[in-house]
């Protein structure tokens, strides 16, 4: 079982200004929890949690209060992204076997169970684990998992809803 938080905000923190020098005011969805047994977990009296199994695979849902349920094991079809792999969340398979690397990079895809539904506007809640956003100065980003510490860190895209997600 994963446990901790993970923290969604915009590039430069101001998800509270919203004026005209500021185009990403107003988003980003806060504090996640990974796991119900984190104090103040949230999610009420249901039991929930994001796993990673023997294989590298990430599975099971985590909470946020402005965002809801979030799935790392989602069903397709998923979104094309540059550098992003088109499947659910898991660690890097080729790394993950290879007992002579530490650090293995995050890839595929894990969602905001609210995105896509009638009541979103059109949000998809997906979240990108591993990309680029051609064109911008946050390319190559890349959530990862060290096989030693059993830590993530890095940070994961949410598009103009969640923003970044760092883990």
């Amino acid at each position: 079982n994963v446990h901790g938080w993970l923290w969604s905000d915009m590039p430069n923190q101001s998800d509270h200004v919203i004026n005209a020098a500021n185009e990403f005011g107003g988003r980003g969805l806060g504090w996640i929890s990974t796991n119900n047994m984190n104090p103040d977990g949230g999610g009420g009296s249901v039991s929930y949690g994001l796993s990673l199994n023997q294989s590298g695979q990430l599975s099971g849902t985590a909470w946020s209060e402005f965002g809801g349920w979030v799935s790392f094991n989602p069903t397709g079809p998923y979104p094309a992204g540059v550098n992003t792999a088109a499947v659910s969340a898991r660690v890097n398979p080729a790394c993950w076997a290879n007992p002579g690397t530490t650090t293995c990079p995050v890839v595929g895809w894990a969602r905001f169970l609210a995105g896509g539904s009638a009541s979103s506007g059109g949000w998809d809640g997906w979240i990108s684990l591993k990309g680029d956003l051609a064109g911008s100065p946050y390319n190559g980003y890349t959530v990862t998992y060290n096989k030693s510490t059993k830590q993530f860190s890095g940070d994961a895209w949410g598009d103009w809803v969640a923003g970044w997600i760092n883990f």
